[in-house]
């Protein structure tokens, strides 16, 4: 395939401050040793995207709204010709910053993170957030804007995810889509305190599906994907179909139509790999570092390599039925991207083989 002369997406984390600290965030460190670029440099990076010709930002963090300059950004991205989305926890979110927010005609959706009720969000993210959180959606919602929300699913909250499903439906959220969490950053200090267990994930998987039968396809997420892909791989299998060739390490879109940029210009492969930088905005072209360079054509020659040709997937029958999974999570893990995710295996979900606790 011919790679994309730009991606189609980028994703930006303006910062990695935070007005929490969360238990399960991803970002690798209560203080994450990164300077944020200037006003400047931002605007003029965006202003290079939309000379490439991308069709589309993510704005997040951290907090993007801990940012002081974060409507000046906010207004020189959407008088660009590009869309663009931001992720926020909504605290900062009051009804003037909402009309503001209304007042862009180029942004798709706002995302906002909500973990359960008052006890299951609180217990993740500090006394107080989630009726912080609330005021903020409702906010958001009374001025008509594109809502959807995204719940990262523990054992904190996998009893209360109807309520936030509820919650959807009560500010008319797009969408709300239910993950796996991510063992990366504080998520990875916390995992064995907060992951689900097989068993546990298989319930939740069942109280997802009942909620989209209820809600809608308004209920999605990682969850429900890798739900739907074992239960497809459950009936080819039951019908004695053969698995066919084995598939590649292809399941990501890195670097494909997508990339990253992290808060103090580095440029990386995604939001979830903020530690493999190839270069830096503020010293390189943008377009040439995704055209030109090797350790990016390192990464995306993984979608070549056959996952028979992986050690732990030499011997499994379903390689001709998978595509590796997340590479982000056996980086977290082992260090490498080269590798099977192991929390997207249909063998080792199935019992079929024993995994070490993470």
């Amino acid at each position: 395939m011919a790679l994309l002369r730009t991606p189609t997406l980028v994703f930006i984390a303006l910062t990695y401050r935070c007005n929490l600290c969360c238990r399960h965030c991803a970002v690798y460190g209560p203080h994450p040793a990164c300077t944020d670029l200037d006003t400047g440099t931002w605007l003029s990076f965006f202003k290079e995207l939309a000379d490439l010709k991308v069709f589309r930002l993510r704005l997040s963090g951290g907090e993007p709204f801990m940012r002081d300059d974060i409507w000046q950004i906010l207004d020189t991205v959407d008088a660009l010709p590009m869309r663009w989305g931001i992720n926020t926890n909504a605290m900062p979110i009051d009804a003037q910053g909402a009309r503001r927010l209304r007042s862009y005609r180029r942004l798709d959706d706002i995302m906002v993170s909500l973990d359960g009720n008052a006890l299951s969000h609180d217990a993740m993210r500090g006394r107080g957030a989630f009726a912080l959180a609330r005021q903020g959606i409702a906010h958001l919602a009374a001025a008509g804007l594109p809502i959807m929300l995204y719940c990262t699913v523990t054992r904190c909250n996998k009893d209360h995810l109807e309520q936030v499903a509820d919650l959807a439906l009560e500010f008319k959220a797009r969408a709300v889509k239910f993950n796996d969490l991510l063992p990366a950053g504080r998520g990875l200090a916390n995992y064995r305190d907060l992951s689900l267990s097989r068993s546990q994930w298989r319930d939740t998987l069942h109280t997802l599906r009942q909620l989209r039968e209820t809600h809608g396809p308004m209920i999605a997420g990682t969850i429900l994907d890798t739900g739907d892909r074992y239960d497809a791989i459950a009936r080819h299998t039951a019908g004695k179909q053969a698995p066919g060739e084995a598939s590649c390490l292809c399941g990501c879109g890195t670097l494909i139509n997508h990339c990253a940029v992290q808060p103090d210009g580095r440029i990386t492969p995604c939001d979830r790999l903020p530690d493999l930088a190839v270069g830096n905005i503020v010293e390189h072209r943008f377009g040439e570092i995704w055209r030109e360079a090797p350790a990016f054509a390192a990464f995306r020659a993984r979608r070549h390599l056959r996952l028979d040709e992986l050690p732990e997937c030499r011997d499994c029958p379903y390689t001709g039925l998978c595509t590796g999974g997340c590479p982000a999570v056996p980086y977290a893990l082992q260090g490498k991207i080269r590798a099977r995710d192991p929390l997207q295996c249909y063998r080792l979900f199935s019992g079929e083989e024993t995994a070490d606790a993470i």
